[in-house]
């Protein structure tokens, strides 16, 4: 063996044979070089890769490397110093795990990455290094073993042992049906309901599911919320809720039936009335021989109870009973008092089922003429009239009959027997709803073609005669401008064109053509003429007192609001007031609150039409200034919309409800109550929505 240059490092197993120059400060001698076999460890040459332990192994300080790289390409130094040979030799990673818990997925189960066990390993070269795990997932509910395995550059590598934990933290999903409404089982308070509720677990095939109350539970009369609950074995949790809204029931309306001082009365007659439509008889009775009478098992709702007893005077009688408790009783009890042979006649006037106040009613004989000692009467806010003590016979009853209605029949033919209480009723229609006017100068051809004797007119002259005689009738008993025309040649007067008309005449004009459209029925006293929803009738009557007033200031207003109707414009919002005259014949005027006579009480009417769809009318009247609050609930009492809340000046005022609450969205069908409080005044109605 040759000479040696150590520069400190000599490798060779034994000197024997070598000589060795230079620096031999730590020469190692007899020391086993820790090589591997010769093979392809990656680059260009076969080299032997170094073993751990080998003395070559970081011997180099890293100023003295000679090359960057070895062969492999793998950088010189490696743990601060560089190593002697070809061959750099490589420390593994230090491998680092942390247990890892994970909550399932839909699939109940869960994918962790290398990484996520990883907690900081590193490799003490600084090369870089890959993770893998082993077992790789996804993995199931509960423990799993797990091996992460750090691979640096050169292939070391290191293994660590971990855990992985997969549990269950969703909750069932939960299904509730929506609201149920049924009605209660015949002749009980309550009904058995059964429902369906689901729930799904993304780990549990059979979750817990528990509802309060139960399917198939006994639902009392009313709203009863339902509770579920789904519970999965991990004790995950989910809840969801409905109603069950269980209507109907019944209850009972009795009574007895008495001849005051004689105890009860047997054989008389007891109807049960539909309060909302009280000419509905819904059921009849007749009293045993205790004078009691019962109607059991009828539905929760508002009635009349109205005894027939011919003969007799009763105390009271259409007696309002609302039954609102399932299971409950209410008494209606009545006197009876023995009259004449005498009888009564008596009914109610409507338009549909809705009463009609005001229309007067004359009782005649078969002649047709006036019965003495019985004047025609005027119907109530409900529509009725009566004539008491009417003597046994047949007679005409007749309706007279507002402008723009018709009844059939009308008169009615009644025979009164002795002791009995007849019932007539009238039921009017409206015949006239659109607007067909002429213009006022149409009209004034037509009277004027009929004086000249003309051919052809449109109008004959008895047709014109005819509206004149109703202009009389159903007009002038409210105001006299037209009192004293009563020819042609009257009416021709007012509706010609004249040069220089004043503003008074051309207004006055202008409601002439008004009242012959009106009386010809080419427009009706309810059509609506205005943006706001004002009528043909309350144009009329707003002009009319224009033209009334004693002012010619506001003749020019008369005249643009009467014109626009004959022409059939729409008038703008505002421009007419409100008013309650409805134009019917009579023997006098028939006022309903305008003008000095003001209303002697406060009054809530009844809303028109009711039931309705889409809007209803709410009258009320105040005698004197009062700060008003009129308010409509739902049947659960809840406040859908306020009308009314200010102060209003004395008289007669109506609101239209367009059946929207107070965000402007429309209500849905049912019961609803409108409330009126005026000072001490208080006072509730109901009405029916139907969609």
């Amino acid at each position: 063996m040759g000479t040696l240059a150590s520069q400190g490092y000599n490798l060779i197993g034994s000197t024997s044979g070598a000589t060795i120059t230079g620096d031999l400060t730590g020469n190692i001698v007899d020391v086993s070089a820790g090589l591997d076999t010769l093979a392809d460890n990656g680059g260009p040459t076969r080299t032997h890769a170094l073993l751990p332990g080998s003395p070559a192994i970081d011997k180099i300080a890293p100023g003295n490397c000679s090359v960057a790289t070895d062969q492999r390409g793998f950088p010189r130094t490696q743990n601060g110093q560089c190593d002697i040979g070809a061959f750099e030799n490589q420390v593994p990673p230090v491998a680092i795990c942390q247990n890892v818990s994970v909550a399932a997925d839909a699939n109940c189960q869960a994918s962790v990455t290398a990484a996520q066990v990883n907690s900081n390993s590193y490799d003490p070269d600084g090369d870089s290094f890959t993770l893998s795990l082993f077992p790789e997932g996804p993995y199931q509910l509960g423990e799993t073993d797990v091996i992460l395995t750090v691979t640096d550059e050169g292939q070391a590598s290191a293994s660590c042992p971990a855990k992985i934990t997969v549990f269950d933290g969703t909750a069932p999903s939960i299904s509730c049906p929506g609201d149920i409404t049924v009605e209660a089982d015949p002749g009980t308070c309550q009904a058995v309901v059964t429902f369906s509720v689901t729930a799904n677990d993304n780990c549990d095939s059979d979750v817990e599911l528990v509802c309060t109350p139960s399917s198939g539970s006994n639902f009392p009369i009313g709203t009863t919320m339902v509770n579920c609950t789904a519970t999965d074995d991990a004790g995950n949790q989910s809840d969801c809720s409905f109603n069950v809204i269980v209507t109907g029931g019944s209850g009972t309306i009795a009574g007895t039936v008495t001849e005051s001082g004689n105890g009860g009365v047997e054989g008389i007659t007891v109807n049960l009335l539909d309060d909302q439509n009280p000419m509905n008889v819904i059921d009849s009775r007749n009293t045993d021989s205790g004078g009691n009478y019962d109607f059991s098992d009828i539905a929760l709702a508002t009635y009349q109870v109205m005894v027939d007893a011919p003969g007799y005077t009763i105390d009271q009688n259409n007696v309002v009973s609302e039954l609102t408790t399932c299971g409950g009783v209410n008494e209606v009890h009545f006197v009876l008092t023995p009259t004449s042979s005498s009888g009564t006649i008596s009914g109610t006037v409507t338009v549909g089922v809705n009463p009609l106040a005001g229309v007067k009613v004359a009782l005649l004989d078969t002649m047709g003429v006036q019965v003495p000692g019985f004047d025609t009467l005027t119907t109530n806010s409900a529509g009725e009239y009566l004539f008491n003590d009417v003597p046994p016979d047949t007679y005409l009853v007749r309706l007279i009959e507002p402008l723009g209605y018709t009844a059939s029949p009308n008169p009615v033919i009644d025979t009164l027997e002795a002791g009995d209480a007849d019932m007539v009723n009238f039921v009017l229609e409206q015949t006239v709803t659109g607007n067909n006017s002429k213009p006022v100068v149409w009209w004034d051809v037509q009277f004027l073609l009929n004086l000249l004797n003309a051919c052809n007119p449109e109008e004959s002259e008895s047709d014109l005669l005819g509206y004149i005689g109703l202009v009389q009738q159903h007009y002038t008993p409210h105001f006299d401008i037209f009192e004293d025309d009563l020819t042609l040649g009257d009416w021709w007067e007012k509706l010609r064109v004249w040069n220089n008309l004043t503003t008074y005449k051309r207004a006055r004009r202008q409601l002439a053509g008004l009242l012959m459209n009106l009386v010809s029925g080419r427009i009706g006293q309810y059509s609506v003429v205005s943006a706001d929803g004002r009528t043909a009738g309350e144009v009329l009557t707003y002009v009319s007192q224009l033209l009334t007033d004693g002012s010619h200031a506001n003749d020019l207003t008369a005249e643009l609001l009467a014109g626009q109707v004959n022409l059939r414009r729409t008038i703008a919002a505002g421009k007419v007031p409100p008013s309650n005259i409805l134009y019917k014949g009579g023997d006098g005027p028939i006022d309903w609150g305008f003008g000095e006579s003001l209303p002697e009480e406060f009054v809530l009417e009844q809303n028109y039409p009711n039931p309705f769809n889409p809007s209803t009318t709410i009258r009320f009247a105040l005698p004197e200034a009062s700060q008003v609050s009129l308010k409509i609930y739902n049947a659960r009492g809840q406040l859908v919309r306020t009308l009314v809340s200010g102060n209003y000046e004395s008289g007669v005022h109506e609101i239209r409800w367009d059946a929207r609450n107070d965000l402007g969205e429309t209500v849905s069908s049912g019961m609803y109550f409108y409330r009126m409080q005026a000072g001490n005044f208080v006072e509730s109605r109901k009405m029916v929505l139907l969609r």
